[in-house]
């Protein structure tokens, strides 16, 4: 590891001499013209990075002024860059860096960093703010490898991941480009498993953002029939600018022979709607084991695996609370219809109540009511499903085959609340 400071030129005022007017003038302007060239250099120099430290995998800090410590990698720095084969791949207004080194001699645990200002050139994302804690590394190198892709292998128990500040654009004609104000993952906790590995025993996730609507009229030739419902669609009901937040919480729990899962999560979007669920779950330990063993499954594989788990549903629920979309939706239906407000509303109601009468005879009148008050009145209509006992996950087909009957098995129910 090398680290050069760079030097600040030093310049020496000349000796003073007696010129006549004109030769006055002349050396005025010459010590003038110095002087900014003084000047100049000076704000050079303090603006390029004053420290530049290489690293032993080739990797490059640079840095205006603060405190970096070589041995342990600590470090709180101004201007840092950062370099691999000559080019920037990142770079912070500020970074601060606290780490120690694992106990096995062989990884280094990030306790504590945050920087400012943050910026991946080539990912073209600018961060106001990264904070980070509690993250495992390899190797000090591969501190400033710019690997995110694989930030979450790195995660340790009690982890905290926290991106404040920053634009997503969308790269399609259509669509919305995201202004970030915070993305968290907090809790974070982890379980060990028999054969070594962890699991999240305790996952939190939040966040908040503007989203805003960006088209290229010039290309909506070339949407498919259904995207230019959908962009007909985002025209009619205004949806220029959608402020939303969410907050999704995780959390795993044994009793020695079953897993508990209760997971619950909330979406507010401003002006719009409030939605919300919550959801018991469990299964026996040793499936639980046998399918983080076989982790590597996915899509169809990973359904099947789980329905033959022996996991259950213990209990669900999902709420919303109009905010003014329903009647934004309801407007744009009796407009397309050539009705009414209050006659569009009847007609739907009327079509849902059908509907649910004919996919549920001895049911379906009971769980339409609620609804039907909600699409009338608004307010929250809240949608659950409490069994006397968990009902196994793969008896869930049963609603293929005896609708009514899983109905009242799962003692689903629909209620209308202000």
């Amino acid at each position: 590891m090398n680290i050069k400071r760079s030097r600040s030129s030093e310049v020496s005022p000349g000796q003073p001499k007696i010129f006549r007017r004109s030769m006055m003038k002349r050396a005025i302007m010459r010590s003038l013209v110095g002087l900014m060239i003084f000047l100049s250099s000076w704000a050079v120099s303090s603006v390029m990075a004053a420290t530049i430290v290489t690293l032993d995998n080739g990797v490059e800090v640079r840095f205006k002024d603060g405190q970096f410590d070589a041995k342990s990698f600590n470090m709180r720095v101004n201007s840092v860059e950062f370099y691999n084969d000559g080019k920037l791949f990142a770079l912070a207004d500020t970074m601060r860096l606290e780490v120690e080194p694992h106990a096995d001699g062989k990884h280094v645990i990030v306790k504590d960093s945050e920087m400012t200002g943050f910026v991946l050139p080539d990912k073209g994302l600018e961060f106001g703010k990264v904070v980070l804690r509690n993250l495992m590394i390899k190797d000090k190198g591969n501190l400033f490898a710019a690997d995110f892709d694989r930030l979450a292998d790195s995660l340790m128990d009690n982890a905290y991941i926290g991106l404040f500040d920053f634009l997503v654009r969308h790269d399609e004609a259509i669509g919305f480009d995201a202004y970030v104000h915070a993305v968290e993952i907090s809790p974070l906790r982890l379980k060990a498993l028999p054969n070594g590995d962890n699991y999240y025993s305790e996952l939190g996730l939040r966040g908040a953002m503007d989203l805003t609507r960006r088209d290229d009229n010039s290309q909506t030739k070339s949407l498919s029939q259904n995207d230019m419902i959908g962009y007909a669609a985002l025209q009619k009901l205004n949806f220029d600018k959608i402020k939303l937040a969410f907050d999704i919480q995780h959390k795993m729990s044994e009793d020695g022979v079953s897993l508990y899962l209760e997971s619950t999560g909330n979406l507010d979007i401003e002006q719009q709607f409030v939605s919300g669920f919550n959801l018991a779950m469990q299964m026996p330990l040793a499936s639980f084991y046998k399918m983080e063993n076989a982790a590597e499954l996915e899509g169809e594989e990973a359904f099947f695996a789980l329905l033959q788990s022996d996991a259950a549903l213990a209990n669900f629920s999902f709420d919303i609370r109009d905010r003014g979309l329903l009647g934004k939706v309801m407007a744009i239906i009796a407009e397309e219809r050539a009705q009414s407000v209050d006659a569009a509303r009847a007609e739907i109601s009327l079509m849902l109540d059908q509907a649910m009468r004919e996919a549920l005879p001895a049911e379906g009148a009971k769980l339409a009511m609620a609804i039907d008050h909600f699409l009338r009145q608004g307010g929250k209509l809240r949608i659950a499903m409490t069994p006397d006992e968990p009902l196994p996950l793969i008896s869930l087909g049963g609603f293929l085959i005896a609708p009514d009957l899983m109905v009242r098995t799962s003692n689903i129910t629909t209620q209308r609340l202000d």
